[in-house]
């Protein structure tokens, strides 16, 4: 089997480049599947503590650096969603986004009963309590849109749910039982291969993503960055849990 690698570079030239091997007749052309960027939006539970939501943005960062995608998120743009509301700001970007990915946790598929955090004075708990205030309104918003998309017969690539590794299979919602699952960030080919339409797999080879493939993302700075804030969200949610029980 041979193996084609595809490199990748953080802009928006990665639409016009083409697959590399070692003799000029296997050179096979970039598929032109995107006429622009692809827009996503990312959504995420803010009850998951800040650590949770420190790994949600840098996660927005390393997208939009090198997976050649224009990203939003509801911190990126504090000042439309205090003059518009959080809901009706979620309910616009849903609709002009060419996907929609909604970062699953425990908080997010279901209410916390009993206040979790451990009292820190490192973590600032405002940032994501307001967060989380709107935060199943606007998973009940895309589970509505995922329902009547089925309903219709409707396609629902659109629409896309994912975890990190300190999460549970559990933590994807009902609501998001129809679209594509991903765990993070072993998953970031295939998320790739979502975002623009290209398949990682072809007679006699398969595509290698380089910079975005698991052992690789980490030599990347955004990388780097994006898996010390997993480390420590994950620390976060172990020392959550064990306050719970004691």
């Amino acid at each position: 089997m041979k193996m084609f690698k595809l490199h990748i570079t953080p802009d928006s030239k990665i639409l016009k480049q083409h697959l590399e091997s070692q003799t000029q007749a296997e050179v096979l052309p970039w598929p032109k599947t995107q006429a622009s960027t692809p827009k996503l939006l990312i959504c995420y539970s803010g009850s998951d503590g800040p650590a949770h939501v420190k790994a949600v943005m840098t996660l927005g960062a390393f997208i939009q650096q090198h997976m050649a995608t224009q990203v939003y998120l509801d911190l990126w743009d504090s000042l439309s969603v205090a003059r518009e509301g959080s809901l009706a700001w979620h309910s616009r970007q849903i609709r002009e986004c060419d996907f929609v990915l909604v970062v699953c946790s425990p908080g997010l598929s279901h209410s916390l009963t009993t206040r979790e955090l451990i009292e820190n004075p490192e973590e600032d708990e405002s940032s994501w309590e307001s967060s989380n205030s709107s935060a199943e309104a606007v998973i009940g918003l895309i589970g509505a849109e995922v329902c009547r998309a089925k309903a219709r017969g409707q396609d629902l690539s659109k629409y896309m749910a994912a975890i990190f590794d300190y999460s549970e299979e559990s933590d994807f919602p009902t609501e998001l039982s129809l679209v594509s699952h991903y765990n993070l960030t072993s998953d970031f080919p295939l998320l790739f291969s979502h975002l623009h339409g290209v398949s990682l797999h072809r007679p006699g080879g398969y595509l290698k993503i380089s910079h975005i493939s698991e052992e690789g993302f980490t030599k990347l700075p955004a990388g780097a960055a994006l898996q010390m804030a997993i480390r420590d969200a994950e620390i976060m949610k172990a020392r959550r849990q064990a306050a719970v029980q004691n």
